[in-house]
């Protein structure tokens, strides 16, 4: 439980800024998603996707090769 109250406070204060041509622009606040390249975003943005994969599976929409289900193609994990 602490653990997933370290990540809601983490997440919670997610500000970030944009750099372009060696210049850094205004920081704002980023209210969804996982932090680009931290070492949990893969396994956080997994375990949110695969709901949604659930979902996709029982409502019968998808991607279909004969009569395999694939659901749908997202990334590939490797390994």
């Amino acid at each position: 439980m602490v653990f997933i109250r370290l990540l809601c406070n983490w997440y919670k204060r997610m500000n970030c800024s944009v750099l372009w041509k060696n210049v850094l622009g205004d920081v704002f606040s980023v209210n969804c998603g996982v932090r680009q390249g931290g070492v949990l975003s893969p396994i956080l943005f997994s375990i949110y996707v695969d709901d949604l994969v659930d979902l996709l599976r029982h409502s019968g929409f998808g991607i279909y090769i004969g009569k395999l289900f694939l659901g749908c193609i997202l990334y590939v994990l490797c390994r």
